[in-house]
This record gives C-alpha cells, structure tokens and sequence, in this order.
C-alpha cells in the first residue's frame, strides 16, 4: 500500500533539503517523489536529476511539466535522460500548467487539443519516430531523439470535465485534486471512464488523488495548518464553491465577508496572504479536501480514499514551517497501517 503513496514537493527547496527528502520517501516505503515543475523556482529536471543519484528504488517525474513552457519534445528528451540516469524510473506528470504563466505573457490556450497532441509526439519520439506534426496547436518538423528512450507511463493531471475525458482516453493515468471525499471523486471517476469509454479502452487509466496532507501528532494543530491552503482554495473559487453544498455546508457569514471583500491576489504559493481566513474557517471545511490529523486519522482518510476508486495518492506535504520532512515520516507512519 506504501507504494502506491507519492509525495508532491514545490521546487522551493535547496538541493541538500531535496536529497535528504528524496531518500527518506524511499526509507519510508513510500513509492514515488513528484518534483513541481514551476517557473521561477529551482529548476525541475535538474532537481530530479539530484533525487535520481540519492535515491534507488522510487519513481521519479515532474509534477507537472506542460506544453506552454516546455516544448514536448524538449520534455520528451528531459525525460529519456531522467530515466537512463534513474535505471528506469521515470514517469511523466503531465498538464496544462499555469504558474508563472502571467509574468511570462503565456496563457493556456485549448488545453485538452494542445495535451492531446502533445502527448502524442512525446510518445512518438519516444518510440525513435522521425516526428513531423503542423499542429494546430503545436509544432514540429521532423523532430527524434538522439538518445534512447522507453515509452514511459504520462500521468495527466485533470479536474474539469474535457480534462478528464482526456486523460481517460489517452492517459497511463489521471491526477485529479482536492478529492479526499467520495463525493467530489466519483463524478471525476465517471468523466475519467466517460473518456476511456469514447476511446475504445479496454480499461480506464489509473487514477491519482491529489491531495495536501496536514498530519501531526497534535491534531488540533495539523487542523489549523491545513486550514491555510483550504483558506487559499475558499478564496480561489469564491463565489463558487461546489464542494462546500455537496457536503451540506454553507460558509460563515464572517468568512464570507472575508473572501468578498478581499479581492483578487496575484496567483501564489505564498500561503501568508490566506492565514487571515484560518479563524474563520470551521472544523468540517478540511476533510474533504485533505489529509489531516494524526497519524491514525490520515490512515483513516487514506483508506476512504481507496475505497471511492483512486489508485494512488500524491500527497503535498504542508507544515507550519515549511519542511516537508516530518510530514514524509508521519505519511510513512499512516500508510504502513492502511492494508
């Protein structure tokens, strides 16, 4: 059950934190490290690169590379050269991306079309095809690697409808977030089979929860930290918050107030700009969302989790100061008790 648990760091962290991270993901069991792939952090492909050469057994990929930033067969050669260096165990997080996308002047254009044919030609390349595609969406003219490649498993991240259908139909998996309840997952789950099933697919595609976990011994306190990044979520789908009537919630009149007036923050991982939410914000708003508690709680959600149909875990680490390497030993400690 380990295995099927990675963790999703930010690429915020010096390298000699990123290696000592990386080895205790696989001392813990735990099966794979998603290294974020965000602009203007340290670079991911380098930093994979230094968990590769620390590491022996886990899998190792970006979470999440995109075709706006990257060129697919730029991402295409990144990957072959981590899977030599790694002996094989690299696997691709793919999606459309968006961070640092405003200060770049680039903006996202038909997502679902430009993954599709992205997709496509890193498969090809991968192949050793000599790959011309006109596009529309992307481009290239007989384009190969000059290194040796396997066809590598693409994990696509996916949370709207034409997202999952997409990764149903093309996808080794889907990545979806903010799922720890069966509620919110199963409509997913049906868009994800939807796709596999206008494909042809014999089965659909694995799928990934993608969840922030706030776990300690105090679970009081994993509460109020969790609560940031929910503060951060509340603000970034105000006024619409599906999750919020599904779950038979309605938001405070204080917390609402809060979200109205506060306007929009330049998108960010700053989780600063949220903490004045946290009072706020009740007990049974987190749940839902995230992994937290003590140990034995996240073992409790994790086994939820399974049950309503995800495969995996990818499990992004949140503290009150920042290091994610006690939250990688306590995940440890829950997921050894999840059968």
């Amino acid at each position: 059950m380990q295995a099927r648990i990675g963790i999703l760091l930010n690429s915020e962290h010096p390298h000699a934190v990123l290696t000592e991270t990386a080895r205790l993901i696989e001392d813990c069991g735990l099966g794979t490290l998603w290294y974020a792939d965000e602009r203007f952090y340290y670079e991911t492909y380098t930093g994979l690169a230094v968990a590769a050469l620390a590491t022996s057994r886990i899998r190792l990929g970006p979470g999440v590379s995109d075709p706006y930033t990257r060129h697919p067969a730029i991402t295409a050669a990144a990957m072959a050269s981590l899977d030599e260096l790694s002996g094989g165990r690299a696997v691709l997080g793919y999606g459309a991306g968006a961070s640092g996308f405003e200060s770049l002047g680039l903006k996202a254009t038909r997502p679902a079309a430009t993954l599709r044919e992205a997709i496509n030609i890193i498969r090809r390349l991968w192949r050793g095809e000599h790959v011309t595609s006109p596009g529309p969406e992307v481009r290239i003219n007989d384009g190969y690697l000059k290194v040796p490649a396997r066809e590598m498993e693409i994990y696509l991240a996916a949370d709207g409808p034409l997202l999952l259908r997409l990764a149903g139909a093309v996808a080794d998996a889907a990545v979806t977030g903010h799922c720890a309840s069966a509620k919110i997952l199963a409509p997913r789950l049906a868009e994800i089979a939807h796709g596999a099933t206008d494909a042809r697919r014999m089965k659909p595609p694995l799928v990934v929860a993608r969840l922030d976990v706030s776990i300690g011994r105090d679970r009081k306190q994993a509460l109020e930290v969790a609560k940031v990044r929910v503060g951060r979520y509340l603000w970034a789908r105000y006024p619409n918050i599906p999750y919020l009537a599904l779950h038979g919630l309605e938001l405070p009149a204080e917390l609402e107030h809060m979200l109205r007036a506060v306007g929009p923050f330049k998108r960010t991982h700053e989780l600063e700009y949220f903490r004045p939410f946290v009072a706020a914000i009740p007990d049974d708003f987190v749940a839902p969302l995230v992994l937290v508690g003590t140990p034995n709680d996240v073992a409790d959600q994790l086994r939820t989790v399974f049950a309503s149909g995800a495969d995996e875990v990818m499990a992004y680490p949140i503290s009150a100061d920042g290091d994610p390497r006690e939250t990688v030993r306590l995940l440890g400690e829950a997921a050894a008790m999840v059968q």
